[in-house]
């Protein structure tokens, strides 16, 4: 519930109360994984890359524990995707291994639950931030179109959804869409109202506001 709600202070607590009682239960370090992994996107949104590193380690020990527990687990594979992406993406462009890792546990969490709705939504999200790093101004359109399947989809987890909302907003805008937009970025404040950005997601709804007919 506090981790749904973007509280991660108060998710992080309850998974280490959790760890306390129980060390060998793998749910709670994959919660504390993502706790982690989303602290670090709110730190990136600052700005802060030291911090965001030192949190998508503490991530990655998580989800490995979590893992080795019990192998047969699915969220931990999208979680250590994820941390890869960003590594990627934020961190280090220019090295193509993070990105081939990040495939890499999708792919084995596709072996994990092959229907699970989950891993698919996660397989367009990261498609769709690979188009927009490769080329933001022909990567739009179709990340446009992959990433309302991610926010369309009933089983993915809540943060990738609401950074899907905030990736949809910037293709929508692009590709001419400005009130889909407006939209868009503002279900990203409803859905994650402890953004970091939140003041610059305003003023950028306000300036789209200004350009409507």
């Amino acid at each position: 519930l506090y981790y749904s709600g973007g509280k991660f202070k108060e998710a992080e607590n309850q998974f280490q109360m959790a760890l306390r009682d129980r060390p060998d239960y793998p749910d709670a370090h994959t919660g504390l994984g993502y706790v982690y992994h989303f602290r670090a996107f709110m730190e990136i949104q600052s700005d802060k890359a030291k911090e965001a590193i030192d949190l998508h380690e503490k991530a990655v020990g998580h989800f490995l524990k979590a893992l080795e527990l019990d192998p047969k687990k699915v969220e931990p594979y999208i979680g250590l995707s994820m941390v890869n992406y960003d590594e990627y993406q934020y961190f280090t462009p220019h090295k193509d291994e993070y990105r081939i890792r990040a495939l890499g546990y999708l792919d084995k969490a596709k072996v994990a639950a092959p229907n699970n709705p989950n891993v698919h939504a996660n397989l367009a999200f990261h498609e769709a931030k690979l188009m927009l790093a490769e080329s933001r101004e022909n990567g739009a359109r179709p990340a446009t179109s992959l990433l309302r399947t991610v926010v369309e989809c009933e089983g993915v987890d809540p943060m990738t959804r609401v950074q899907a909302y905030h990736m949809l907003g910037g293709c929508l805008y692009m590709v001419g869409d400005k009130e889909g937009a407006i939209e868009s970025y503002r279900k990203y404040l409803e859905l994650f109202p402890g953004a970091q950005d939140a003041d610059d997601v305003n003023d950028m709804i306000a300036d789209i506001q200004t350009q409507l007919p």
